[in-house]
């Protein structure tokens, strides 16, 4: 009997030495694992950075563009009050200008809350927003140009009308 004892002391104490090798086995791999995860999760945080420095970059450049163009809108302002002549229609026309950029404006805020909310996902679309932006600043500069050639028409149109009072 005792023999027969020891005989399964000796078993179960192999049994235990292979199931110390699993579980050291497996500790290992879990360490690993738990390494790589690190690791991975460390350069998508880096990556995010980078890409969150870019999103700032994108809405300080649409922010001093947008600050340009108000400032060029409130000079536009200070023009019209000059033109007394013509002040009915360019009130007319400025105030239309005024809604188109502040619903250009909106748009804007509204991109740029979108893009903040979707911060995770910005991995595969940063140029997309960056182009977005370049489009949307041409469509302004090209807004702003064809409100130059308008104010100049109506100044041409102010100047005739007070020729034709000044010979009355």
């Amino acid at each position: 009997k005792q023999q027969v004892l020891e005989a399964e002391q000796q078993v179960l104490a192999a049994e235990n030495n292979t199931l110390r090798l699993r579980l050291h086995e497996t500790s290992e791999n879990l360490s690993a694992k738990q390494q790589t995860l690190e690791a991975e999760q460390q350069a998508f945080a880096a990556k995010n950075s980078s890409l969150q420095a870019k999103l700032e970059e994108v809405s300080e450049k649409a922010a001093a563009k947008q600050e340009a163009l108000e400032v060029e809108r409130q000079t536009l302002e200070a023009q019209k009050q000059a033109l007394t002549a013509a002040k009915s229609s360019l009130q007319a026309k400025l105030q239309e200008v005024r809604e188109v950029a502040s619903a250009d404006r909106r748009a804007l805020e509204a991109g740029q809350q979108a893009l903040q909310a979707e911060n995770s996902s910005l991995l595969g679309k940063v140029q997309e927003v960056s182009e977005k932006v370049a489009a949307e600043q041409q469509a302004i500069e090209a807004e702003t140009g064809s409100l130059q050639a308008r104010l100049q028409e109506l100044r041409k149109e102010a100047a005739a009308e007070l020729q034709a009072l000044a010979a009355e």
